[in-house]
């Protein structure tokens, strides 16, 4: 009986940079970073970001650096809890901004309280 071994040959390389992901490892953005410029390990899995409550909020980030993956708010106790979760896609920096509504222009007479803005940049070291 006779057989040949032949080299394998490597799977092409994807495109792109890989990046290494601790599964689960996280980063949490609070409203007391706005305007800010906040440093994220490359191997971060996912980014949470908490906003205050009281406010209706339009959330906003680059799709090609964060999918959102899951969404509040949550209500338990006494509290509402809001808060989005993103998987960080890929390194580099991008930002994440929201529109804040005050939740007192839904009652009448509705409010003149002005939106909030908050806007935080992420750049992966």
């Amino acid at each position: 009986m006779t057989f040949s071994v032949s080299p394998s040959t490597a799977p092409p390389s994807p495109t792109g940079s890989i990046r290494p992901v601790s599964a689960g490892k996280g980063f949490g953005l609070i409203p007391d970073q706005d305007g800010q410029v906040v440093m994220v390990d490359a191997d971060t899995d996912i980014i949470r970001l908490v906003l205050d409550d009281g406010w209706t909020w339009n959330v906003t980030a680059d799709s090609a650096y964060l999918r959102l993956s899951s969404f509040g708010p949550l209500y338990g106790n006494g509290f509402t809890a809001q808060y989005w979760t993103f998987k960080l896609l890929q390194t580099g920096e991008t930002k994440v901004s929201a529109t804040g509504t005050p939740s007192c222009r839904s009652v009448s007479p509705p409010c003149d309280q002005p939106d909030r803005l908050y806007s935080v940049t992420i750049q992966t070291r």
